[in-house]
């Protein structure tokens, strides 16, 4: 496997999507104002009807900044070699 340290920083209001699929994204030091949502499930803290937050993604990857500032979101990448 190969490891990388991704750290984003999202413009307000700001989505990016990330195409993911044959890795893994470990999300660390999340934010309160920061959604991700993936193949594998969703970390927003904004959501009610989530009951458990998800910090392993996969697969199409959403990270939705809500903030009207500048915010980071950092993971950490695991990339299976060939």
């Amino acid at each position: 496997y190969t490891i990388r340290f991704r750290h984003f920083v999202l413009q307000p209001e700001e989505e990016r999507k990330i195409d993911a699929l044959n890795q893994l994204f470990l999300l660390i030091e999340p934010l309160d104002s920061i959604a991700v949502i993936s193949d594998f499930g969703v970390y927003d803290l904004t959501a009610s009807n989530v009951n458990e937050l998800q910090y392993e993604h996969h697969g199409c990857i959403s990270i939705i900044n809500y903030a009207t500032i500048i915010q980071p979101v950092r993971f950490i990448q695991i990339i299976p070699k060939k």
